[in-house]
């Protein structure tokens, strides 16, 4: 009995039962029937369940045989259909969507064998990095502070703080080195320090509402939390201006890591072109030249030499 008939004999019994039938059989009727209705939902939701499940265990090859039993069994129906002169076009939109079905399956395993492929050139990325980093904290532990923490094994720098003394006497020990190995030179110069408290040659201090020093101080402290943001974001890139030649090679091994730290480099700098033109244009009072001579002040005070070039011929191209 559908659920219709036992909510209309249900309706009925409750003003005018059916010759012959008493209230108390009506609605014995319509419980049976309620309960059967029941049955047959549960056993539905059940037998959907089961078939889930035994698709969830198929293998991709199974699936795609399963897809097409289904195919020519909705084929055979289409000529049965068409036969008869009834309407099959929703039929062939199904059979299309199926056999689109069948076909991603199909290709199961070149997509799972791509995902493995990248999963363990992932991995192996990671463990490498994670040497790197480990090796690199060893090298850094005379010029740096770092803070890390250890996850699963492998490590992460929590933050770290460059000692500029200690690296400032690294590179003029570099230096010194390598003179050492070259023919001297004609003229002595003096290497100039990577960290200035202030320029060489002060801007001018012609306008009286310019002050050069404390323009150059509150630039500094300006900077401050943003230099200690990008060295944690550029951590290869900062390291590596005080690597010897042989230190780059041995640390950046292949061509493509080489090339990254090259592309790496470039990109640190143009962040540091965009910072410095900022702070720089929201110092007050400043003529054009005295904001060009601060923006040198402040890029030699706060970055190696060779870096600080290349940002600083970046910055005189907005002269011209």
């Amino acid at each position: 009995m559908s659920q219709e008939e036992a909510n209309k004999i249900y309706l009925e019994a409750q003003s005018d039962l059916p010759e012959g039938m008493s209230q108390e059989e009506a609605n014995k009727i319509y419980l049976e029937a309620q309960s059967d209705l029941k049955g047959i939902f549960e056993a539905a939701k059940k037998a959907g369940e089961e078939a889930e499940a035994a698709w969830l265990k198929m293998t991709p090859e199974e699936r795609v045989k399963d897809y097409q039993e289904h195919i020519e069994e909705w084929e055979s129906l289409i000529s049965e259909m068409e036969a008869n002169g009834e309407p099959v076009e929703w039929h062939r939109n199904h059979v299309a969507i199926l056999k689109r079905y069948q076909e991603w399956e199909a290709d199961t395993p070149r997509r799972l064998k791509e995902f493995e492929e990248g999963r363990r050139e992932t991995e192996e990325s990671l463990k490498k990095l994670d040497l790197w980093t480990r090796d690199m904290i060893e090298i850094l532990k005379p010029i740096a502070h770092f803070e890390v923490e250890e996850i699963d094994g492998k490590i992460n720098i929590i933050s770290w703080d460059l000692n500029y003394d200690a690296l400032q006497q690294r590179k003029m020990g570099q230096d010194t080195n390598a003179k050492q190995d070259a023919e001297p030179p004609a003229s002595s110069i003096t290497a100039e320090p990577a960290i200035r408290p202030q320029s060489e040659n002060p801007v001018s201090t012609s306008d009286p509402l310019y002050d050069p020093v404390k323009s150059l101080s509150l630039a500094q402290t300006s900077l401050k939390s943003w230099r200690a943001d990008l060295d944690a974001k550029y951590f290869d890139v900062v390291i590596s201006q005080y690597f010897t030649p042989q230190e780059i090679d041995e640390y950046f091994q292949t061509p493509q890591e080489r090339e990254t730290l090259k592309s790496r480099t470039s990109e640190m700098q143009r962040e540091v072109v965009s910072k410095i033109r900022k702070v720089v244009s929201e110092i007050p009072n400043a003529t054009q030249t005295q904001k060009s001579k601060l923006a040198r002040e402040l890029v030699t005070a706060n970055f190696d030499k060779d870096f600080a070039d290349a940002v600083i011929e970046q910055l005189q191209l907005d002269q011209k």
